[in-house]
């Protein structure tokens, strides 16, 4: 038994990376609540979320603050650009839906394929912002390209970050275990994925 719980053993090892997922998952949805800091917040998180995926980093907390800062700037602009173009898209089927316009289905059929290529593009924004220091406008010219041309990794990606969503829907009862892991789990099996892309 005392094998088991030695702090080099696989048993502690997988133990101290749970818990490491589980205050990084706190923290992150805590840093998520003024809104306005989800993308900084989505940023140090995978940042964070791909160390541990890598044995790389001791202290979760500390480095999730200096991702924060060092990365606060542009994935807000980020972000808020995101907000905008869901705003904007969102009125637009409104609108349709509502006022029943007669709008050509070339017109459906963009609007659908613009936030298919919105949704890729958002999946991946804040994970290249994580790994690399670029423009803004690069970051997101890259994350649309990285997003369509790798559709299976982006679409499996996007299935794994609304998992916790439609569990949430479907079992009430899973609200403590999305506060626990809820953005940090579906980031790791996302970093399991991407770090093949990259």
């Amino acid at each position: 038994m005392g094998g088991i719980f030695n702090l080099d053993s696989t048993f502690m090892k997988y133990a101290n990376k749970f818990a490491d997922l589980m205050f990084l998952n706190m923290i992150t949805i805590i840093f998520c609540i003024p809104i306005f800091t989800i993308g900084a917040s989505l940023t140090a998180m995978h940042t964070m979320v791909l160390k541990i995926y890598r044995d790389e980093e001791s202290y979760v907390i500390k480095g999730f603050f200096k991702a924060f800062k060092e990365n606060f700037k542009q994935s807000t602009v980020m972000w808020l650009i995101y907000v905008v173009m869901m705003l904007v898209i969102g009125l637009d089927f409104w609108y349709i839906k509502h006022y029943e316009l007669n709008m050509p289905k070339f017109f459906n059929y963009a609007l659908i394929f613009i936030t298919v290529l919105g949704a890729f593009s958002f999946t991946w924004a804040f994970i290249l912002q994580s790994r690399y220091e670029n423009k803004i406008i690069n970051t997101l010219k890259n994350s649309l390209i990285v997003g369509a041309s790798h559709l299976f990794y982006s679409v499996m990606m996007i299935i794994l970050a609304a998992l916790p969503i439609l569990c949430l829907a479907i079992f009430t009862v899973a609200i403590p275990v999305c506060f626990a892991f809820g953005m940090t789990v579906p980031a790791l099996l996302q970093a399991m994925l991407y770090s093949r892309v990259f």
